[in-house]
């Protein structure tokens, strides 16, 4: 997965993340989390699962989904490594692949 780049005014916009643990559906609980690589500030966005994705390769996959809410990455500038953390109830699986979301201030024109 590229690099996601936002500005700290961003919101509104979806983030999927593809995933290949076919029970996802069955999660009470899914976040995109995020943990800012200069402080280990961590956030999260709460994200619901989409059936019956397919990838690049034709392979069956899901897409976990998350809408960055207004207001939420306006103090949140830095790069940030991200993932999946979907909680069942018979534990917590937390995604091995990450990927990077850069957030910035807006340029001012």
């Amino acid at each position: 997965m590229a690099d996601i780049k936002l500005y700290t005014s961003d919101y509104g916009h979806t983030i999927n993340v593809r995933t290949y643990l076919a029970d996802i559906g069955s999660a009470t609980d899914i976040k995109i989390k995020m943990k800012r690589s200069s402080d280990n500030t961590t956030a999260e966005i709460d994200a619901s699962y989409v059936p019956g994705e397919v990838d690049d390769d034709g392979d069956l996959c899901y897409v976990v989904q998350g809408t960055v809410a207004n207001g939420f990455l306006t103090t949140k500038a830095g790069l940030w490594v991200c993932g999946v953390v979907a909680t069942f109830a018979s534990g917590v699986f937390t995604s091995e692949d990450t990927f990077l979301t850069r957030v910035r201030a807006a340029p001012i024109v």
